[in-house]
């Protein structure tokens, strides 16, 4: 009976053995790796590593966490024979089974795929997957600069939206979005190219209205006209009067910047220029010669005795296409003044005394008669019979606080054709050719196309119609596409 007892329990154990052994999965004794990839398992993570945003290799049972925590992934299972597979646990949701080279998708759009399976046939738990994570491409927005105008919009690269601000209407149409750095915009505002604008930055249109970048939203790679941007738009602001200093003179009148009039006090004629209006100062050009710097309320006194005076300045926005004013009084020259008149009797009184006395009239003085033609420099004349109380001197070139032209002194700055050849007045107090294109430059007016941008003479006509062609051509190749 003990026997049969212990043949029992043999038996018993026995098949308690091969039921265990056949519960445990079939090994890959080999070892072998199991790839998408021909060649070695360093070729196969230096190629994951190359194309995926993320790249490694996980353990069976490992649970690694991936940037700064954004993804928590942990190796599920591994099985070693028939169907080969993953899985995985990520950010705790459990992906599909995963056999080499196929992937999932996450949540934030991320895919997670199996690279390469490597079982280890001497540990249950020690198979090795390698992965890879595509990261999706994000959309990138530049820091938000605030401004403040009539209109604030965001427009996309290659949309035109149409505003109107007042009376006046704006055609804009956002041309251009750089996705790499410098980061940057282009508008077309009623045909006309604004410069290239970076967050921050504003450009003034032709008729003193601006618009200023305030933000710029990059799509992902390959949404090329996905790209938008916002922006502010401030119509044109109203003129700005200085308070008026009442004058008084023979001539009150107003006088646009750049303008010249003639008027004419007694016998004395004036030629008056407004050659330079801020709303800080203004400086006149009377009769070719330059006047002080002067604030509303000064005068300039002329060298024949006249003055002019500043009673109020106008300054326009600028880009407006209105010109500067200055309202001004000019007084000319006070009359002679008379010595007290000396009658007759009392001269001929004199002469007898005189006679009494033996006092020849040969010995009595006689004084010379100062005029303005008597070919002498006398009384506050500054040249021969000109300047003070003469008539104004020509200019010359060392009085002259700008360029000599025919007898009349201009201005720096001041444009002129001379034998075909356009010419500026330079600092150096002479006329200079105006610069080609590209060439260096600090003014609009050193420049052919009076167009001075960043230090360089540009041509905006010639780089709207080179736009123009870009935009074409960018057509063409949508148009072949669709």
């Amino acid at each position: 009976m003990k026997t049969n007892s212990k043949i029992l329990l043999v038996l018993s154990v026995l098949i308690l053995v091969i039921f265990l052994v056949s519960c445990v999965p079939e090994k890959n004794t080999k070892g072998n790796a199991i790839s998408i990839l021909s060649g070695s398992k360093s070729a196969a993570a230096e190629a994951a590593s190359k194309y995926c945003s993320i790249s490694d290799s996980i353990t069976e049972g490992e649970t690694k966490t991936y940037n700064d925590g954004k993804y928590k992934i942990e190796n599920i299972i591994v099985t070693d024979s028939g169907d080969i597979y993953s899985q995985f646990k990520v950010n705790e949701k459990l992906t599909s089974k995963l056999n080499v080279g196929s992937g999932y998708i996450l949540a934030d759009g991320a895919s997670i795929s199996v690279v390469q399976i490597t079982p280890d046939p001497e540990n249950i738990l020690g198979d090795v997957v390698m992965f890879c994570i595509d990261a999706p491409e994000t959309t990138t927005t530049t820091q938000e600069v605030p401004c403040s105008g009539d209109v604030v919009d965001s427009i996309t690269e290659g949309l035109t939206k149409t505003y109107t601000v007042g009376s006046k209407d704006f055609k804009i149409l956002n041309v251009v979005v750089t996705d790499s750095a410098p980061i940057y915009t282009q508008f077309k505002i009623n045909s006309k190219l604004t410069k290239n604008l970076k967050v921050g930055e504003g450009d003034v249109l032709e008729d003193g209205s601006k618009v200023t970048v305030s933000q710029i939203t990059n799509k992902p790679a390959g949404d090329v006209l996905g790209d938008s941007v916002k922006f502010c738009l401030s119509g044109i602001t109203s003129a700005v009067s200085s308070k008026e200093i009442p004058c008084s003179g023979d001539v009150v009148d107003s006088l646009d910047e750049g303008a010249t009039k003639s008027y004419t006090i007694g016998s004395n004629s004036f030629k008056v220029v407004s050659a330079l209006v801020s709303d800080t100062y203004i400086s006149f050009s009377v009769n070719g010669k330059l006047t002080d710097k002067l604030a509303v309320g000064g005068s300039y006194s002329l060298a024949d005795g006249s003055k002019i005076t500043v009673s109020q300045v106008i300054t326009q926005p600028a880009g407006s296409g209105i010109g500067d004013s200055v309202k001004f009084c000019l007084s000319g020259i006070k009359s002679a003044v008379s010595s007290k008149e000396i009658p007759t009797e009392s001269i001929s009184e004199t002469k007898s005394v005189a006679a009494t006395k033996d006092v020849s009239a040969d010995t009595v003085p006689t004084s010379r008669i100062e005029t303005c033609k008597d070919g002498i420099r006398n009384q506050d004349e500054e040249s021969i019979d000109c300047g003070g109380s003469c008539k104004p001197c020509a200019p010359t070139a060392e009085s002259c606080s700008g360029c000599l032209k025919d007898a009349t002194c201009l201005p720096f700055g001041t444009r002129i054709v001379e034998e075909n050849t356009a010419k500026y007045c330079d600092i150096t107090k002479s006329f200079v050719v105006q610069k080609l294109k590209e060439a260096t430059c600090q003014n609009d007016y050193e420049c052919t196309s009076n167009q001075c941008s960043e230090g360089k003479c540009v041509n905006l006509q010639e780089e709207l119609q080179e736009t123009r062609g870009m935009l074409q051509k960018i057509m063409v190749w949508l148009k072949n596409i669709f």
